[in-house]
């Protein structure tokens, strides 16, 4: 797998970041690993969550990945460290690009629609307190949206996204979706609450991948892009949970977890 950017994802919300990728980056091969044995992460523990990372972080420096793209918030704000203190390669995610997409637009208040897990960190409020202290950020874990969108149930997506959002909607300007998977149902959100400006990590995870491939000098030329995409779990649960927005024709599929050769 020389030559390979690796994107990593608890589940589908991936396939939609390597979808703006792939269609951005026509020159560059890509793996994707959705890790979706363990989905959800939002309720696991940081430790959890940091074992995850390192051995998805060192299969992929083992297969010859060049650079590591974390397309999911959770993984990015509880285990970025210690994987990249397990592989030699560079190692970016994707929380840091998406609060810099908010604070482009100089709004005063948001709501940070997010995990569990990535709510606990509190890091999302620090990226944003870094730059403007006097911006409001209300924070609301959304557990049931990942577990909805990966068995490709969307049929009560509407009366969660009621339930999350409803009380926050007349006190904030913006939403930050916190979650790789929430931009695959962005329509819904934007159907329901017209006047809030959404923000998602899609543009902003393309610039971060083009800005470091010319930092570290590992930009490629393929003439024909390759990609590989690997679910640690079942392969047929993520195409099913992801036919409406990704096409698996002509792509690689691996089955299997990163930690057993």
């Amino acid at each position: 797998m020389k030559d390979y950017i690796g994107v990593v994802d608890s589940g589908v919300g991936g396939l939609d970041i390597l979808n703006y990728l792939k269609a951005d980056l026509k020159h560059e091969n890509f793996i994707f690993i959705a890790d979706n044995m363990h989905v959800p992460y939002g309720a696991k523990s940081k430790e959890q969550l940091e074992q995850y990372g390192i051995e998805i972080a060192q299969y992929l420096e083992r297969n010859g990945v060049k650079m590591i793209i974390i397309a999911c918030n959770t993984l990015s704000l509880n285990a970025i460290d210690k994987m990249r203190e397990s592989v030699s390669i560079p190692i970016y995610g994707i929380a840091r690009p998406t609060v810099k997409g908010f604070l482009n637009h100089d709004l005063k208040s948001v709501l940070l629609l997010a995990t569990q897990a990535t709510i606990n960190s509190n890091r999302y409020v620090e990226f944003i307190k870094e730059i403007d202290d006097s911006i409001i950020v209300y924070s609301q874990a959304a557990p049931k949206l990942v577990d909805y969108i990966e068995s490709n149930n969307l049929a009560n997506i509407n009366d969660a996204l009621i339930e999350y959002i409803d009380s926050y909607a007349s006190k904030v300007e913006a939403i930050i979706l916190g979650c790789t998977h929430y931009p695959i149902i962005k329509d819904r959100i934007k159907k329901l609450y017209p006047n809030l400006t959404l923000f998602d990590s899609r543009k902003q995870m393309v610039q971060l991948t083009n800005e470091k491939l010319d930092y570290h000098n590992i930009r490629s030329s393929n003439e024909k892009q390759e990609i590989i995409i690997q679910a640690t779990g079942s392969i047929k649960a993520l195409r099913e949970a992801s036919q409406l927005f990704f096409d698996f024709n002509g792509y690689q599929t691996i089955e299997g977890g990163v930690n057993n050769e």
